[in-house]
């Protein structure tokens, strides 16, 4: 395989975790699926991002 050199394993790994997150797969779950030995490690993988904020407060009903 001809990879970038900049391309890390990590990277995909990292992409994963935080799709399932994104997905709403629960993060004991998440935690599980990943090998961690703890929740606060899973919870870095987690990124908000505004579109994320946007989404939650428009789910609301009022």
């Amino acid at each position: 395989m001809k990879l970038n050199e900049d391309f890390k394993f990590h990277s995909l790994r990292h992409s994963a975790i935080t799709e399932l997150i994104k997905n709403n797969v629960p993060l004991n779950i998440v935690k599980e699926i990943a090998g961690h030995k703890a929740i606060t490690t899973t919870m870095i993988y987690s990124h908000v991002k505004s579109n994320d904020l946007r989404d939650a407060v428009n789910s609301l009903s009022y």
